[in-house]
Parts: C-alpha cells; structure tokens; sequence
C-alpha cells in the first residue's frame, strides 16, 4: 500500500496490485504524506499545519498549527513522536496525540533550513538535510534526541535514509545512492560511502526514492535533467494578491532588483553563463542597458536618491572581496569603486535626502555573530562607525526610513530572524521588534507610515506605524502569500515597493529551467537490503 500526492488535489491511497489510486478522505489539499510505525495513521502537510488521518481516510486531526512554507517533511519515530520541520524551517518535534510543539534546532543551531526528514530506528533521532539562501546545495546532519545536538555527516547530498544493514544510504544530485557504515551508538559514520545504486532521478533538492523497513525500494529510474537555473517575470502584485506581470513578453533570471526613485526603470542582476550582472530596463516594455564590466557576481542594486546612478555588490577581485560599485545608468562612464573596506561590504541604504549610507560588513549564516551594521555620512571626511555590532548574533538586511528617522533590519538575537525597528543614527535609544514569529526581508512605504515584511508563515505583511509623539506598530496586516509563488530570502530583500504604496514588484518563477531528460519509469525491488548486503560484501 503507498500513499501518493494526486497532483495537488489531495493524497491518495493505492494498494500494491492496484493500478491507480483513490482518493484518501479526510487528506484533501495535503501532501508529503508518511506513515505511522504500526501503519494505521497517515500524517501529512495542508494548510501550513500538520495533520493525521485513518488509513483509510476519515476526519483530519491537527497535530501542530505552524511548519515551514516549502519543503515540508516529517518523520514518524516509535515511541509516537513526530518530528517536522516547523515554522522558519526549524526541528521540531509534536506528540502523534497533538499537544505542545517543542522546537529543538532553529536554523541557526540546525547548519542552515532544515528541509527532509528521515527517522533512525528506537527513536534514537532522525537524518535531517539542511541548505541555504536558494538551496543550491543541501548537507545531511544527525540529531541526537538525548543530547538535543546535531552533527554534520554528509555534504552535497539530496536524500538521506537508514537501512538497518548497519549503513546510511544517500543520494546525490547526478542520480548515484551510496552507502556509509553507520554506528547507531555514536550516531557517526564509521567510512567511506560507496555506490549502491544509480540512475535514480534527482533534482538538486530532492531524489526520487523511497525505501520501507522491510526492504522493500521503489524509484523513479531515468536520465536527470540539467538544471540551468529558473527564469522568471517581474510582476505587479496589488494587496489583495492579484498578480500583473510588468512586461508580458519579457522574462530573465533574476532574483534581486530596485525601482528607481520615479518608477520608471528597474534595476536588476541576470545570472548568465559568464556569471551575474546588473542591468536596467526601461518599464514597462522598454529596452535593457548593462551596467556591470564583468560579470563573476554583481547583484544586490541600489538606486541613487537622485535617480542618476545605480550602485550594486561584486565580487570582483580586482575591488575587492565585495565591494560596493557604481555606474551612471545613462551618461556611457565607467564603473567605479563606491565603498570598499577591509571587511567583506555586502547590503547597503541610502537615505532619501542623500545624506546617509547604511551598509553590512561580515557573512550572515548560520552561525551568527559575524554580519554587523556601519553607517557613513555621504560627502563628509569623517570616517565609518560602527552602528550595530554583536560577537553572538548577526544584524543584516538594513532599511531607513523615508525621513531618515529610523531604521529596520533583521537580527538573530531570539534564536529566529525577527524585524527590528531602531532610531537613526541613535541607535541606542530605543528597541522595537516589528515581527513575531519570524520576519525577513523589510521595506519601508514611500508614506514612512508603513513597514512591510514577510513573516514566519510566508506572508508579506503590512505593519501600520505610528511615529509621532512616539514608536508604535497600530497593527499587522498580512496581504498575500510569498513564499511557493514569489522569489523570497532571509538574507536580502527580493521584491520593491511601488511608489504609490498599493503594490509590489515581486519576482514570480515560471519554469524550473531543465533541459529534457529521457523517458522516466518506476522501479520496485523486493528483498533489497539483501541486494545490499551483496553489493557492500563484493
């Protein structure tokens, strides 16, 4: 018996001598199903909860009302735990009766996301992959239950599962699956992987596998895809979610960008064969100009208050390990050096009037404590301050407000990225968390009397301000969904905001960017684990 995500409308239940499968009630809407130890309950995804249903469907029982937006996993372990991915891609784990959600790893603590989920047997603890930023690459890490500590043990990994012979099973993105000797005491493994099995179809975040505990294994065999990267269309998203795309007959592979000052062009970085660039685009259908010389990684730009230059983070050599570059968008002049420093210069702001520059030294990861905050006043001899540094947490993504009054950032100092609201330059004065329960990648109204942010659930959220006498959010307004419909990020900001305040330029994905692979089937092989065992005694 196997459960199978019906192409977005639902799980369905299919028996082993059954060609087709039929619909599990109870289960409409949900996916990344898995089934219960004694194979009675399936538990799955829907509606950004955690659900359970009979096996042969019924009414669905909420186990945890909050898990991550993407990437959904959840392990069921024996003594009836369930261990997810929560909200902000955390550990997590809930009782299979429901009940409080105990977080054990935030990102930061995990190595990075916490995305698929695999259990080791008496509960011991569970495999768990973990990536960053766009996910380009995932590692595959052991949480230890009776220390609530987790360790690295694979890089650049897509699947990882434990086959009682003793070994970790993984499987990289060309399709190959490869044993590693395991050791359920130290949960280490003990050597080398070597190849099991190949010709298993993968993606670079996922393997096309499945292995039960009897040793039954089925697959999707055939050639994989070349993955050449996602194109995408920049889209006009109103506040009640309706999408308008900018220039219908225009698409590139972006995922940053900036509205100049009068909304009339987009800034923007391509990923190309000889690396990333930036460009401007006259909107809505108007033509592009390059700015960037060479092209090994420019992104993040950045309009001039004046509208008449773009300047935008590289990490060209000749500058510096990423400087801050600049260009006329329209006078033909060279590309010059705006801000270099000893450190790494990574995001910057530029406050309305001109006067003022924000910017971020140091590596945001997971780590935490490296990425910190410098201001410098544009024009003036004097030299670069600190703004907000702290050796145990990390302070990114920088935002001023329109008067220059205040600013927003991220910072990890809760254990989760949050958004945060100080006074300008006077940092000390004050502290405001804007989001609860995560926050990314803010931007301020064109009014001052709006910040918006996407929060833990994935929604870009309108937080209504009040500035004068004093700081005061009024309210939080979620207006639509981001993430699974919109390029997003918790390191940088990767939409803008319209001048008018009533909509968004948000960056909509409208392939996966593969090349075609040959025709794929499916495999089933009984018994494996003695095909295993076979293939680790040659």
């Amino acid at each position: 018996m196997a459960v199978v995500d019906s192409a977005g409308a639902g799980l369905g239940l299919k028996e082993r001598d059954q060609a087709a499968s039929v619909p599990l009630s109870g289960a409409e809407g949900g996916f990344s199903p898995t089934f219960s130890p004694d194979g009675a309950w399936i538990a799955f995804f829907a509606d950004r909860a955690l659900k359970k249903v009979p096996r042969r469907g019924g009414a669905a029982i909420t186990l945890a009302d909050s898990t991550a937006i993407g990437n959904q996993s959840a392990a069921w372990l024996e003594d009836g735990t369930l261990v997810f991915n929560g909200a902000g891609w955390s550990l997590a784990s809930v009782s299979e009766d429901g009940g409080e959600v105990d977080v054990f790893l935030r990102p930061q603590e995990a190595g990075g996301f916490v995305t698929r989920i695999t259990p080791l047997p008496e509960g011991r603890g569970v495999l768990y992959l973990s990536c960053n930023n766009q996910c380009p690459d995932h590692n595959i890490h052991v949480f230890d239950r009776e220390t609530r500590e987790q360790r690295l043990l694979i890089e650049d990994a897509v699947s990882a599962w434990y086959a009682p012979t003793g070994h970790l099973l993984y499987a990289r993105q060309d399709g190959g699956v490869f044993a590693a000797p395991f050791d359920l005491g130290s949960l280490q493994t003990t050597g080398p992987g070597v190849p099991v099995l190949e010709g298993v179809r993968a993606l670079p975040w996922y393997a096309a596998m499945q292995l039960a505990g009897d040793g039954t294994l089925v697959y999707l065999a055939g050639e994989n895809p070349e993955f050449v990267g996602g194109f995408a269309k920049i889209v006009r998203v109103d506040r009640d979610g309706t999408a308008t795309p900018v220039d219908e007959d225009w698409a590139t592979d972006t995922y940053t960008l900036a509205l100049s000052p009068d909304g009339r062009l987009l800034a923007f970085n391509r990923r190309g064969e000889d690396g990333t660039s930036v460009w401007v685009k006259e909107l809505p259908d108007g033509p592009e100009t390059r700015l960037s010389e060479d092209a090994i990684q420019n992104r993040r730009p950045l309009w001039s208050p004046d509208g008449r230059q773009v300047i935008w983070q590289t990490a060209l050599q000749a500058a510096g390990d990423q400087a801050l570059m600049q260009r006329r968008f329209d006078a033909g002049t060279p590309v010059e050096v705006f801000l270099q420093k000893d450190e790494a210069v990574h995001q910057a702001t530029w406050s309305r009037d001109g006067r003022w520059l924000v910017y971020r030294q140091g590596a945001q990861d997971s780590q935490g404590g490296e990425a910190d905050l410098y201001y410098r006043e544009i024009g003036s001899d004097a030299t670069d301050q600190a703004l907000l540094t702290s050796p145990e947490f990390d302070e990114w993504a920088p935002a001023l407000s329109p008067d220059a009054q205040w600013l927003a950032y991220l910072s990890d100092q809760s254990g989760i990225p949050e958004v945060y609201v100080r006074p300008f330059p006077n940092v000390e004065d004050r502290l405001i968390k804007i989001s609860d329960g995560g926050g990314y990648e803010p931007a301020w109204a064109h009014s001052g009397r709006e910040l918006f942010y996407r929060d833990g659930d994935g929604m870009l959220v309108a937080a209504a301000l009040e500035t004068e006498p004093g700081f005061r959010v009024l309210s939080r307004d979620p207006l639509f969904q981001v993430v699974g419909s919109y390029r997003s990020a918790a390191s940088e900001r990767r939409y803008d905001v319209a001048l008018d305040d009533q909509s968004f330029l948000m960056i909509a994905p409208v392939s996966l960017g593969t090349t075609e692979a040959a025709a794929s089937h499916v495999i089933l092989v009984e018994n494996w684990f003695e095909e295993l065992k076979e293939i680790l005694r040659d």
